[in-house]
């Protein structure tokens, strides 16, 4: 994954987060959600500074089984960006959320591999339950 980092001074926030860049699924996969689809993607830090971020995104794998009603096209690019005061984490998850944009991160390394293997046995309904509600890894992981 390459990084550019203009900045010395992280906050404990930022500090969290770019710890989840280091333990992604693969690499560099993670699920990411904009306009209504979800999907396996690529994830790169394009620059960080003390003030924002900006990611590189790369759709591979939708977590839907009808593409053709989503309005976002299949292994599209997206480059997005956020401000450090206005991202929302959810540490217990691994979530980031960008206020007022509706792009959703998730970095759960267990929960990209669950739900990549779901998707492989056709089982779109239970990945867009986890989704919904990552506690149910813990059920799925158990059986």
């Amino acid at each position: 994954m390459k990084t550019v980092n203009d900045s010395n001074q992280k906050t404990t926030k930022q500090e969290i987060i770019l710890t989840w860049f280091e333990n992604l699924y693969e690499g560099n996969k993670v699920i990411f959600y904009q306009e209504e689809f979800p999907c396996i993607a690529e994830l790169d830090i394009v620059k960080q500074t003390a003030q924002n971020m900006m990611l590189h995104i790369n759709e591979k794998t939708p977590v839907v089984s009808n593409v053709k009603n989503i309005k976002t096209k299949h292994n599209a690019d997206w480059v997005i960006g956020f401000s450090w005061q206005t991202v929302l984490p959810s540490y217990q998850h691994k979530v980031l959320s960008r206020v007022g944009a509706g792009a959703v991160i998730w970095f759960n390394p267990e929960l990209v591999k669950t739900i990549e293997a779901l998707i492989k046995d056709n089982n779109f309904v239970l990945a867009q339950a986890l989704l919904r509600d990552s506690s149910l890894l813990n059920i799925i992981n158990e059986q």
